[in-house]
């Protein structure tokens, strides 16, 4: 990690911050190469779980803040949570709100108010992938079931639910008829769904039954036609035109190794940093992925990061290659035994729910 990437991560920057050294031994018992009574300059400031710590100027040691008196513009300077809490601490404290408050009161909202049982929820986009920044959007998405009456109503009711709450809370929920429509098309995106971890709530009996029949359903023409279309194609804009982030041209390398991942697996593709390591034969090429991917999993903006030639040329040939095969690609239905069980379990589950 480099050093600027690892103080932006885990420290505030501070202007006009002094310290002058009163002890040169850390509660742990090392001794700083500090001089008593030395006046240092501050460049960096944070607090942490067990101990606060400074980083002086044109200095790379980590001191713990209580070798020092410290002055802001000459005043006495406090060290308080609100104002130096870690950067990284705070955004977990931010994300253990949404996670285990926010979101799941806004799943119960919806739970009311739609008269559904849900049956698998969870999160979607960056936050699930990893590499998220702080003001990302959190997006959720959930399977659920009415009881049985609400199936032979009228034809104009809708299958799926759409929330934002919060500004910042993207909620999309499927109906488990068009999950299960979706599922016989071979869609990858609910079948990665449907085999990653489940962030809240989940139906197991629902799940058990489901579990094995999730690997049938998929085909590779049709993963690598849509990973090509929502990756690829969407991100499709040379990586040096104005306003094109680090962050697009990763999206777009993503699908270009799902692709591949699809194409020489037969597989749902897993994380990114499982792909390059296992797909990208060019190590200078996997190493930069590597680096691109540690950058975006610090969370914090690297827009002045420049891509390689020789990493864009490579993202251009392969997305040149699977556009030939995307369009290729005929559309697909899984067999019969397959839909058929699904129907199944769909109508065991909104069964079940009618006689809860």
């Amino acid at each position: 990690m480099e050093y600027q990437d690892y103080y932006d991560k885990f420290y505030h920057k501070v202007t006009g911050v002094t310290g002058v050294c009163v002890y040169k031994t850390a509660l742990h018992g090392e001794e700083y190469p500090l001089e008593i009574g030395q006046t240092y300059n501050v460049r960096y400031l944070a607090m942490f779980r067990s101990c606060s710590r400074v980083v002086l100027e044109n200095d790379r040691h980590e001191y713990q803040s209580h070798c020092f008196k410290l002055y802001e513009n000459g005043k006495p300077l406090e060290i308080t949570a609100e104002r130096f809490t870690a950067p990284y601490l705070r955004d977990w404290y931010i994300e253990d709100e949404f996670r285990f408050n926010k979101i799941p009161k806004c799943l119960e909202i919806i739970t009311k108010e739609y008269d559904i049982h849900i049956l698998w929820s969870a999160l979607r986009g960056s936050r699930k992938w990893g590499y998220s920044y702080p003001k990302s959007d959190w997006d959720v998405w959930f399977l659920y079931c009415h009881e049985q009456d609400w199936y032979h109503e009228p034809m104009n009711r809708t299958d799926a639910i759409e929330r934002v709450y919060n500004s910042n809370i993207d909620v999309v929920g499927w109906d488990i008829i068009k999950g299960f429509e979706e599922m016989k098309k071979g869609n990858p995106i609910i079948l990665n769904w449907l085999m990653s971890h489940s962030d809240w709530e989940r139906d197991d009996m629902f799940m058990e039954a489901l579990k094995p029949i999730i690997p049938l359903c998929f085909d590779s023409d049709t993963a690598i036609n849509y990973y090509y279309k929502t990756h690829i194609t969407l991100n499709d804009i040379d990586y040096l035109s104005p306003g094109y982030s680090l962050k697009q041209f990763f999206y777009y390398l993503r699908g270009i190794l799902s692709c591949k991942w699809v194409e020489e697996k037969n597989e749902l593709p897993p994380y990114v940093y499982k792909m390059y390591e296992e797909i990208v034969e060019d190590e200078v090429i996997s190493k930069e992925i590597r680096q691109i991917w540690y950058i975006l999993t610090l969370r914090v903006p690297r827009e002045d990061y420049v891509v390689s030639p020789k990493l864009v040329d490579y993202a251009y040939k392969w997305a040149d290659y699977y556009k030939q095969l995307a369009l290729s690609t005929n559309e697909y239905r899984v067999s019969k035994e397959v839909s058929n069980q699904l129907d199944e379990i769909a109508e065991a589950t909104i069964k079940r729910f009618n006689n809860a």
